[in-house]
């Protein structure tokens, strides 16, 4: 019963960070001139050579794809980690040091406060480090079995 319980709590993990980046990632590419408008002011985007405002919609929506993908959905859940955790650090720089800068955020999330969204990237840190952690205990950890056993069997033979 408990390894079900985990299964779906695993499940619900994954889903949720399946719907936040599409609906945030889809949403930047189909209001990119908006997103570039609003990633431009940030204090850093003079600095930066590259058009550094594509690839936040393209790192959201690849993470989607790793999810999606079963034997893929592990390396996207660390991913996913360490990208909520920059997202987490980034705002709490923003709070700190810029508190006039305007967000840069996708969908809805883009009319949340400052503190509403270091919460909101706390707790999908946490989440992401409890899926991380549910699914290692099954495994083992770091152990993504990107190709499935009966695979290798089957070309051993």
């Amino acid at each position: 019963m408990m390894k079900v319980k985990k299964s779906l709590i695993y499940e619900v993990i994954v889903a949720a960070f399946i719907f936040l980046f599409a609906y945030t990632g889809l949403d930047k590419v189909v209001n990119l001139k908006q997103f570039e408008d609003t990633f431009s002011k940030l204090p850093f985007a003079d600095l930066l050579e590259v058009r550094m405002y594509s690839l936040v919609p393209i790192i959201e929506l690849s993470i989607v794809i790793l999810l999606v993908i079963p034997r893929l959905r592990q390396i996207g859940l660390y991913c996913t980690f360490f990208l909520m955790l920059f997202f987490a650090l980034f705002v709490l720089y923003m709070v700190l040091f810029v508190p006039k800068v305007p967000c840069s955020c996708g969908g809805l999330i883009k009319t949340m406060s400052w503190k509403q969204h270091i919460i909101l990237n706390v707790l999908f840190t946490f989440l992401a480090a409890i899926g991380i952690k549910i699914k290692n205990r099954q495994r083992g950890f770091f152990n993504f079995k990107i190709y499935s056993e009966d695979r290798i069997e089957s070309k051993e033979m």
